[in-house]
């Protein structure tokens, strides 16, 4: 969800964790397709420790769902 200042927090899970993402609205809205429809995610920003969470600040965010398909599953 946006907040009222333009910020998206999106979380990301995997079995290692959670990450918290923070997308700026110019990032957000660039990289809207990508965010909103992508499987796997390849997302750069800075590392942000505040408060002892920890988060990313998005820059860059790019669709690697294609690669899926060779990843090893894990059973």
């Amino acid at each position: 969800p946006r907040t009222a200042k333009g910020v998206t927090f999106i979380s990301l899970e995997d079995e290692t964790g959670i990450i918290n993402i923070i997308c700026w609205k110019y990032v957000y809205i660039r990289f809207y397709k990508e965010i909103k429809f992508s499987k796997l995610l390849l997302i750069t920003g800075n590392l942000q420790k505040k408060s002892g969470a920890i988060n990313i600040v998005a820059h860059h965010i790019r669709d690697m769902s294609a690669i899926l398909n060779i990843l090893p599953r894990i059973k």
